[in-house]
């Protein structure tokens, strides 16, 4: 058994690391941002290429 805790950040080439949860957050926020008016669940998942049950 791993004792080490879970990150749900994975580390990137530069050091750096990345949390998909903001990741996709921001993706999801930045089409708002592309024209104005609502989005369907639809249009956000093709946007983004997320599923539609992560976009929601």
């Amino acid at each position: 058994m791993d004792d080490q805790p879970d990150r749900s950040g994975a580390a990137e080439p530069g050091g750096t690391y990345q949390i998909r949860a903001l990741t996709r957050g921001l993706a999801l926020l930045s089409c708002f941002r592309a024209r104005s008016g609502d989005r369907s669940l639809s249009e956000l998942a093709a946007q983004t290429g997320l599923d539609k049950s992560t976009a929601l």
